[in-house]
């Protein structure tokens, strides 16, 4: 509320409302969506990434991981035979087709923060990622209530954001 009121005053300065803003992946999310683009015939779920292509993890033993949060049951390599390939599509061809039947038909589809994280413990569980999509779904709806005030308030405040990258 304070940062709404700051930024209707015109008070709110380029430095905080950055340091907010690049802590809010989701309303990065919403100020950098496509908004011309439309829905492909395919879209894949959420906001997930592709195990190993920019980044993975690898434990003391050499065991490579597809990051830092996910349990160490979900290895996807080893330093001794680098990536396994058939593991990491394997891991991606599941969670894409558990998701897609709740996904698809979501409003949130572009916004989804939602990860690996939030699906597998050891295996996929369909029923914990539902749980952490509403959620995500409360989360980017008030996220989305929060960047039409800012911006009914004061239309360039979220102008700084153009300079940050999503990753």
């Amino acid at each position: 509320k304070r940062l709404l009121e700051d930024v209707a005053r015109g008070s709110e300065t380029n430095t905080r409302l950055l340091g907010i803003t690049m802590k809010d992946t989701v309303l990065l999310k919403i100020y950098k969506r496509d908004i011309g683009r439309q829905l492909t015939h395919y879209e894949y779920p959420n906001g997930v990434c592709t195990p190993g292509l920019r980044r993975f993890f690898v434990s003391v033993d050499g065991t490579f991981h597809m990051c830092e949060k996910i349990p160490e049951t979900m290895a996807i390599g080893n330093i001794e035979t680098g990536l396994d390939l058939d593991r990491i599509i394997s891991l991606m061809k599941t969670y894409a087709e558990n998701s897609a039947p709740d996904c698809c038909k979501c409003w949130a589809l572009r916004l989804c923060t939602l990860c690996y994280i939030h699906a597998y413990c050891a295996d996929f569980d369909l029923e914990t990622k539902r749980m952490n999509c509403e959620s995500a779904k409360k989360i980017i709806h008030r996220r989305l209530q929060l960047y039409c005030k800012i911006l009914e308030k004061n239309p360039d405040a979220l102008a700084p954001m153009k300079h940050i990258a999503l990753s």
